[in-house]
């Protein structure tokens, strides 16, 4: 429509009990000559998560099918809608994200030993499969421009051991979840080079930069400093996330060698609704100062579970704006209620946290604002109320960002 006002009359009838006369209500609409930019260059920032094994475990459908990539392109597409700001690919099996197994398959050559106490990952004796990583990578960018992909390869609960990974044995077809070598040490830096080295060139041939590429993941605790350095020396170009208490001042993941990496995707608990009255204190969350120095720090909400209101989501992505921060992260689209006869956090029926040692959530925690912001239908994601409500919130402060911007340059 051309800018300007429109009136008209919107006429509401209905047959049958009650009855009566028709309904005549006054409309008025208002068109401004500004345009809403396309999602991908949305300034808002809203960390939306996909989860692989969510959408293939709740629909029955064989993971990594045609079928199963389908689903998850469904789930891409409502993703991109809110600005498909982050990809989060699970190098580690069983990890905080609900996933049994890991996108990369380690696939042992003949005479490798996988069974017993020791394993032996000489780089000689494996090869590996990274057809998933090839197509989910391939899926996501069909349908949107990811600033950060993040690669799990190290998780709070296991800083002290190592990743599991999952085995393909070629011979019999099984996969297996293997532990692999201690995090820091020198086996650990050539288990993890042909893998990451390969799904970085996977990455950048998508047409994804090198430096969008971060480690994760992180939280209250990070790797130690030999295990940064291992992953410094593997990826030198990349930093970190992680979802933890706000640090205090610039946040770094510190290696062995005197090097510092940044933490450049942090989604901090506490503080979402810490709300300034602009007659005391006007801030400008998408201008905040970390996030523009250093990478982004968002909030992580504790108020907006899969329980919270339809007016809480209608307002919260404007409120964290006001609570000076760019956006919201950790949010969880598609981690659908886990199988029931598998493992599972109590108290917790969805695919986050669902396995015990690598779960996020205690003492009222929960590590995602929401687990399923999307609705599972036999095709795969549908969009919720709630996600219609935040969309559109999410488009009014692209409004507010813009005219922010226009009136702190007209005062300069």
């Amino acid at each position: 429509a051309a800018p300007g006002e429109y009136r008209g009359v919107l006429t509401v009838a209905c047959e049958g009990p009650p009855g009566g006369k028709p309904l005549r209500v006054p409309v008025e609409l208002k068109v401004i000559d500004w345009t809403l930019p396309d999602p991908a260059d949305f300034s808002y920032w809203f960390g939306l998560i996909q989860s692989p094994e969510g959408v293939g475990l709740y629909n029955k459908v064989p993971l990594w099918s045609d079928k199963h990539l389908e689903m998850i392109g469904k789930s891409f597409r409502l993703i991109a809608q809110t600005g498909g700001k982050v990809l989060f690919i699970d190098l580690m099996a069983q990890t905080e994200y609900g996933n049994d197994q890991s996108m990369v398959l380690w696939v042992k050559k003949a005479g490798a030993a996988t069974g017993g106490e020791k394993v032996e990952w000489a780089p000689g004796n494996w090869t590996h499969d990274f057809t998933r990583v090839e197509r989910y990578v391939a899926q996501a960018v069909k349908h949107m421009t990811p600033r950060f992909v993040v690669l799990g390869v190290w998780q709070p609960c296991e800083w002290q051991s190592g990743p599991q990974v999952s085995v393909l044995d070629p011979a019999s077809g099984k996969i297996k979840n293997v532990r692999g070598p201690k995090h820091g040490s020198p086996e650990s830096r050539e288990f993890w080079r042909p893998v990451l080295t390969r799904v970085r060139d996977i990455l950048t041939d998508a047409g994804i930069k090198e430096r969008s590429i971060l480690l994760g993941y992180g939280s209250d605790r990070v790797p130690d400093m030999k295990t940064a350095r291992v992953f410094w020396d593997l990826l030198p170009k990349a930093g970190w996330q992680a979802a933890r208490h706000p640090p205090s001042g610039v946040d770094y993941v510190r290696c062995a060698g005197g090097e510092r990496v940044a933490v450049r995707y942090n989604s901090n608990v506490w503080g979402s609704g810490d709300n300034a009255d602009p007659k005391d204190k006007r801030v400008y969350g998408w201008n905040f100062t970390q996030a523009m120095r250093r990478g982004m720090r968002t909030w992580l909400d504790r108020t907006t579970y899969d329980y919270a209101t339809f007016a809480r989501a209608r307002s919260l992505c404007e409120q964290v704006l006001l609570a000076n921060r760019p956006g919201l992260g950790q949010i969880g689209a598609d981690f659908w209620p886990a199988p029931p006869d598998g493992p599972r956090r109590r108290g917790l029926p969805t695919l986050y946290s669902r396995f015990p040692h690598s779960s996020n959530v205690g003492s009222g925690n929960r590590g995602c604002t929401t687990n399923q912001l999307f609705y599972p239908d036999p095709s795969g994601a549908a969009p919720t109320v709630r996600y219609e409500l935040i969309r559109e919130n999410i488009q009014e402060c692209e409004a507010r960002i813009f005219l922010e911007k226009v009136l702190i340059l007209a005062q300069m």
